[in-house]
């Protein structure tokens, strides 16, 4: 009876014992020094909340983008006081509700608005141009506020239309217009040029987008096509307005501008057809449902290059960048094991759920400069993607898997569910630093921008004990799902930080295998056991 007792203690006390070191691996951090470098807040109501896109102005003051279904979203000086109604669409994208708020540097909320009408709404980016606030959407609202009595004044149809919305400094709405045809359109990616021209893209269902007489395409060729739309963002006049695509369905979901103004976009397709210029890098569709296309139009929208991107399986893009040399990075994920690499540190697909994928094509598009898989075991994607003004590449994204390999991290291990990473590259693709950033929920980022060293990434989370500042506008997580801005003055913290390399896994970890956590186990369970023999022997002798 003795023995039984003993052996139920010593279980007990493994199992606690364990749990101890696992909890103590999850909530360590490297201390309260990473508080001078970190301003991060949650910003949402009750319900459901996300930030989506982010820019700074000149002052440091930082404007959010999002939607939300909490008719208790903070919102102060507010031009629109009073959630309109509303729901989330099935791709959980949007809210009931847009939103945009601005917070001081400090972090002080200096004014929130809802923007929206009684259907569903989104606000999906932002830019700053001229100390004004030019913000892009979605809408399924025929009362959405239109103001300025220019553009496009009635809603067109089908079940969304895109907008663009012109808000002032401190938050009055100026201007804005719908953006779509009869059918269902959809604005998600924008970009302002040198010259003040805004173009942005996205898909359309509609057969009467109102395309412009030097447009590359002039009618839908599939369900959906991509558009390009440039347009003034003071009198919204139209400059550019083209359709391009296959036969099948294809969309567009970034844009950016590069030398001489010219702008790129990228997206997915399944169209064989997709049209690709002779200097392609891959002529040919190979991917089984889709594959990544990237495309280059001249300031006056000539297509001047296009290629597809993929393996036999398929592909998401959801960032791209073009740096100071005109090359092109792409950010997603893939699930093929023969998506083109090179250069690559991970050169081989994990097999495992699906990997992200990094990609950086020369100015031409002819080469890879590098290309790599990302991905240890879980369900892995680089979302979005930003270079800052040494050609350095920033990207987050989501990591399932709990073995990431990290450097100079201030979060050294996966918590739970599936956590934020951030990973910087220099221009060759070699790992500056990375990190996760989560709580014991799951979160998933939106957006990325650094401005003068300085990295802001917008979120929503399901974690309440995600890193959040002393300072912060909202300490809490007020719904199931909140709204999360984090702000990390990366270069200062890189400059204080030992030399450190990158130390990629020899191979993918099983699934769920937390090698550190295994190795715990193994050590804590050998202890106790001699514990036990040691007790056993001492038992023996006493009885």
């Amino acid at each position: 009876m003795r023995r039984v007792k003993t052996v139920l203690i010593l279980l007990i006390g493994t199992s606690l014992l364990h749990g101890s070191v696992k909890a103590w691996a999850i909530h360590s951090s490297p201390g309260a020094e990473i508080d001078t470098y970190i301003y991060a807040t949650f910003l949402g109501g009750a319900s459901g909340d996300i930030v989506r896109g982010i820019a700074v102005d000149s002052a440091g003051d930082m404007v959010v983008v999002g939607s939300t279904y909490s008719e208790d979203f903070p919102v102060l000086n507010a031009y629109q006081p009073t959630y309109a109604g509303g729901f989330t669409d099935d791709r959980h994208v949007v809210g009931g509700e847009g939103f945009v708020a601005k917070l001081s540097q400090e972090g002080e909320l200096l004014w929130s608005t809802f923007l929206g009408g009684s259907g569903l709404d989104g606000c999906l980016e932002a830019e700053i141009f001229d100390e004004e606030i030019v913000v892009i959407g979605v809408t399924g609202s025929t009362d959405f506020p239109i103001m300025g009595g220019v553009g496009q004044q009635t809603y067109g149809g089908g079940e969304t239309d895109g907008f663009v919305a012109v808000l002032s400094s401190d938050g009055e709405l100026l201007r804005s217009t719908f953006f779509g045809g009869s059918e269902e359109d959809r604005s998600d990616d924008m970009v302002i040029d040198d010259d003040g021209r805004l173009a942005f893209t996205g898909y359309t269902a509609s057969n009467d987008l109102p395309v412009t007489r030097d447009a590359y395409q002039r009618s839908k060729n599939g369900g959906t096509d991509g558009f390009l739309a440039v347009m003034d963002p003071e009198s919204f006049e139209m400059s550019y307005l083209t359709y391009f695509g296959g036969s099948e369905r294809d969309g567009a979901s970034e844009a950016a501008t590069g030398a001489d103004n010219d702008i790129y976009v990228s997206g997915w397709t399944q169209s064989s057809d997709f049209p690709v210029t002779g200097d392609a890098f891959q002529s040919t569709i190979t991917g089984s449902e889709r594959d990544i296309f990237l495309v280059r139009f001249s300031e006056s929208g000539q297509l001047e290059y296009s290629t597809f991107l993929g393996g036999s399986e398929m592909e998401d893009c959801f960032g791209m960048e073009v740096d100071s040399e005109g090359c092109m990075i792409l950010s997603g994920r893939t699930w093929s094991s023969d998506f083109p690499t090179a250069n690559a540190i991970q050169p081989e697909y994990s097999g495992v759920e699906v990997d992200s994928l990094v990609t950086k094509f020369s100015p031409d598009g002819g080469e890879l400069v590098f290309s790599t898989f990302l991905g240890y075991g879980g369900w892995d994607t680089l979302h979005r993607v930003c270079v800052d003004g040494e050609d350095n590449i920033i990207l987050t994204g989501i990591a399932d898997s709990d073995d990431f390999p990290i450097v100079n991290a201030f979060q050294e291990t996966k918590n739970a569910g599936v956590d934020i990473y951030m990973i910087m590259l220099d221009p060759e693709g070699v790992p500056l630093f990375s990190s996760y950033l989560g709580g014991s929920s799951g979160e998933l980022p939106w957006s990325i921008l650094i401005e003068d060293g300085v990295l802001y990434i917008t979120a929503h989370v399901s974690s309440g004990d995600i890193m959040v500042s002393d300072d912060a506008y909202q300490t809490t997580k007020a719904g199931g799902e909140d709204g999360y801005l984090f702000r990390f003055e990366l270069d200062r913290y890189l400059v204080d930080q030992p030399a450190a390399e990158w130390q990629p896994p020899e191979e993918p970890a099983e699934e769920g295998g937390d090698l550190s956590y295994w190795t715990s186990y193994i050590v804590i369970v050998g202890a106790v056991a001699l514990l036990g023999a040691a007790w056993t022997l001492y038992s023996r002798r006493m009885g």
